[in-house]
C-alpha cells in the first residue's frame, strides 16, 4: 500500500514537472527572472499587451490589425519601418510594436524594473538603417556645423528606408 502511494506521488510529481516545463518553454520562460517578468507582463492591463500575450497579435499581423486594437501614443516613421509606442501618459512602462512594410515584426514591453520581448523578427538591414538614422539625426542636432558632411549619409539611409529626405523634397519642388 505504501509502495503504491509512493508510485502515485512520484507519477504526479513527474507529470507536474513535465507540465511546468512545457508551459515555460511555450511561453519563452527560461529562468526565474523570466518567470517573474512574465507574471508582471501578464498583469499589465493594456489592449496591445493582452493581444500580444494571447497570440491575437503576432509576427506578420498587419499594421491595420494593430491599430484596430489600440491607438499608439506616439509613432516614429522611418518609411518602411514604423515604431509605435503605446506607453500610457505619466507611466514608467513602455510598450513598443515595430512594423516593417505594414507587418508586425517586433514587440517589447517593460519598465525600469522588468522587460518582456514577445518576438523580434526585425530585418537586420532595416534595424541598421533605423539605428543609423537615429544616430545621424542626433549627431547633426548635437554638432550642427558637421551637418554638411553628415546630411548626405543621412539622406542615403533615409532613401534605403523609402523616405524622401527634406533636401531632396526641396530640390524637386519648382
Amino acid at each position: 500500500m505504501i509502495v503504491n502511494a509512493i508510485r502515485i506521488i512520484a507519477s504526479f510529481s513527474v507529470a507536474t514537472c513535465v507540465a511546468i516545463t512545457i508551459y515555460c518553454c511555450a511561453n519563452g520562460i527560461r529562468s526565474i527572472d523570466d518567470f517573474r517578468n512574465y507574471r508582471v507582463m501578464r498583469s499589465v492591463s493594456s489592449p496591445v499587451v493582452e493581444a500580444l500575450a494571447d497570440g491575437l497579435l503576432a509576427v506578420g499581423s498587419t499594421r491595420q490589425q494593430l491599430l484596430e486594437i489600440d491607438t499608439p501614443s506616439w509613432t516614429e516613421d522611418y518609411g518602411r519601418c514604423k515604431i509605435h509606442g503605446f506607453t500610457p501618459e505619466r507611466d514608467y512602462d513602455r510598450q513598443t510594436v515595430v512594423t516593417v512594410d505594414d507587418r508586425v515584426v517586433s514587440a517589447h514591453v517593460g519598465s525600469c524594473t522588468w522587460q518582456w520581448s514577445f518576438f523580434d523578427e526585425m530585418p537586420e538591414d532595416v534595424a541598421e538603417s533605423v539605428g543609423s538614422v537615429r544616430g545621424l539625426r542626433y549627431a547633426i542636432e548635437l554638432v550642427p556645423e558637421h551637418a554638411g558632411i553628415l546630411q548626405p549619409i543621412l539622406d542615403a539611409e533615409l532613401k534605403s528606408l523609402g523616405v524622401q529626405s527634406a533636401a531632396s523634397a526641396q530640390e524637386s519642388e519648382p
